[in-house]
């Protein structure tokens, strides 16, 4: 009897612990999911991200790397004329060093959210149409080496101490 309970308790555990892990991996697969949904995508580039198989995660989607525990840690898209603006939810993807998103024609504002990236390593929004205030917690991320916004004319910053990206831009007017 009590075998047949701790068997039981340990298939209950197993199947609770797959569970999360899929939750968790489909959390990132809606955050990629919102990213293409905001993006208009003319040369058809992110067309394979798509969750019609099951098992089939954005490790194996275009422009994405994944670590070993198979969490998103590169989001790379340059240069593929995409446009359209840049979701909050990039944000969530906690395990992401490397975003790349350069050379193509994304407009509005950089998200403020994207400062919860404290594993991001690089960073590069230039040859875009980006427009408003650098957000200061991109100025606080402790892996933080590379940061690229130039060729966007419009952004600007207005937290100290100055980043170290590379490009230059003007401090934001106060009003």
């Amino acid at each position: 009897m009590a075998m047949g309970i701790t068997c039981w308790m340990l298939f209950i555990v197993t199947l609770s612990a797959s569970l999360i892990h899929e939750a968790y991996t489909l959390s990132e697969v809606e955050v990629l999911l919102k990213f293409k949904a905001s993006i208009v995508d003319p040369l058809y580039v992110l067309s394979g991200w798509k969750t019609t198989k099951p098992g089939y995660y954005p490790c194996w989607w275009l422009g994405i790397q994944c670590n070993n525990e198979g969490k998103v840690i590169e989001l790379s898209l340059d240069d593929f004329k995409l446009a359209g603006q840049l979701p909050p939810e990039l944000g969530q993807l906690s395990a992401l060093q490397t975003l790349k998103l350069d050379s193509n024609n994304i407009t509005g504002t950089i998200p403020a959210e994207l400062g919860n990236l404290k594993g991001l390593v690089e960073l590069n929004f230039s040859c875009n149409k980006l427009t408003g205030k650098i957000p200061s917690g991109l100025g606080s991320l402790p892996n933080l080496v590379k940061a690229d916004f130039s060729n966007n004319d419009n952004l600007c910053w207005d937290f100290w101490p100055t980043p170290k990206y590379v490009g230059s831009y003007d401090l934001c007017q106060k009003k």
